[in-house]
């Protein structure tokens, strides 16, 4: 075996047992009055042993103290909007993914710069449909240091925190920013296998571990969503001719798929056209976020936009077919699993179309297999 694809192994071998050390710990935070009653008898029980010496027991230490003494703990936290803050967090969870001396601790949102205030539940129950919650520690008591530098998205020949990060990091503290893209998006644009393998298996994990969160389609009919932003995008603001062609196409070669439009536009249901009949273009108005993320996350096939929105929906369910505009800053997304870059044009042919739609059906029937499990 060579020594690439034992260090595959034993990353693989690593995530695993981090996730059994996690669902342990959630676990015992759900049922932890219970414990702390049962370690409080038992720490007033002694007994001698055959040598006569007492043995008394005492509490375990944190779980945060099992990581590597070598490891650095690093997080993502900020204020941008829901879309940004989710891509974010998934790119720092793939990044530690990817890294021996590195380990993702979460930190929780509490802030949305995009003009709605969310109450402190709504929050908690996006990263629970993200599975973040019950899969990661949180920053507790640390002391937080800005991880810098951090170059925005696409600037790859720019330095990083991930370039020159401490050889040896203390346990009680966290290295935190606003996001990973500086080391995730260069990773996958520069598609290095032994990189991006364990960053797909740990967003997919993700995945896997939120059987609860999928859609409960009873029958074999495609879920097809469309994520239209309109009010915030300037440059990245796609024309309508783009996604009117996208949906016209798939629905030419999927006249049963139910197909679903989501905006942030209150004018795009006005200004939208020559749709079939049976195409749903949601009033954002009356539409909450975690309906848009229901959607945009558990469809069958997801039509993006340029948006962190369409981005973070797209990782977390990775693999399935995901149609997304180009991004000249993220065109690492094109190495990913099931994630077709469309140029401005939106220029594809009738088979390609063809062609993803059988690979959502494929996904489809693989994703209702790992439901019945």
């Amino acid at each position: 075996m060579s020594n690439q694809k034992i260090r595959e192994t034993k990353k693989v071998f690593t995530l695993r047992m981090h996730y059994f050390v996690r669902r342990l710990v959630d676990i015992i935070r759900v049922h932890r009055n219970f414990i702390c009653l049962l370690v409080i008898i038992c720490a007033v029980v002694t007994w001698r042993t055959r040598s006569g010496v007492v043995v008394v027991l005492t509490t375990a230490p944190k779980a945060i103290k099992n990581t590597p003494k070598k490891q650095c703990l690093i997080s993502s936290k900020g204020s941008d909007g829901i879309g940004h803050q989710m891509e974010a967090k998934l790119s720092c969870i793939a990044a530690a993914a990817a890294l021996d001396d590195v380990t993702y601790v979460h930190s929780p949102m509490a802030t949305n710069e995009h003009g709605v205030l969310f109450e402190d539940k709504v929050f908690r129950s996006i990263e629970d449909m993200f599975g973040l919650t019950s899969s990661h520690f949180e920053i507790l008591n640390h002391q937080v240091v800005s991880r810098d530098p951090l170059p925005w998205v696409g600037k790859c020949n720019e330095a990083s925190w991930f370039d020159n990060r401490p050889s040896s990091c203390s346990r009680k503290v966290a290295y935190v920013n606003d996001n990973c893209w500086d080391f995730f998006y260069c990773s996958i644009q520069r598609n290095e296998d032994h990189v991006v393998k364990p960053m797909v298996y740990a967003l997919q994990e993700l995945y896997r571990n939120s059987n609860d969160q999928r859609r409960d389609d009873d029958d074999d009919n495609l879920t097809i969503a469309v994520h239209i932003r309109g009010t915030d995008a300037g440059k990245r603001k796609m024309r309508m001719g783009y996604y009117e062609e996208i949906i016209q196409q798939l629905c030419l070669v999927a006249p049963e798929a139910r197909v679903i439009v989501h905006t942030d536009d209150t004018s795009i249901r006005d200004r939208i056209k020559d749709l079939p009949s049976h195409v749903i273009v949601h009033d954002p108005s009356s539409t909450t976020i975690l309906q848009v993320l229901q959607d945009l996350m558990h469809s069958d096939l997801l039509v993006g936009s340029i948006s962190s929105l369409s981005y973070a929906a797209g990782l977390y369910n990775l693999g399935r077919p995901v149609l997304s505009p180009y991004d000249h800053s993220r065109i690492g997304l094109a190495n990913l699993p099931g994630i077709h870059l469309i140029a401005k044009d939106g220029n594809k042919s009738q088979s390609f179309y063809k062609s993803v739609i059988v690979e959502a059906k494929e996904w489809k029937k693989k994703s209702t297999s790992l439901k019945k499990k």
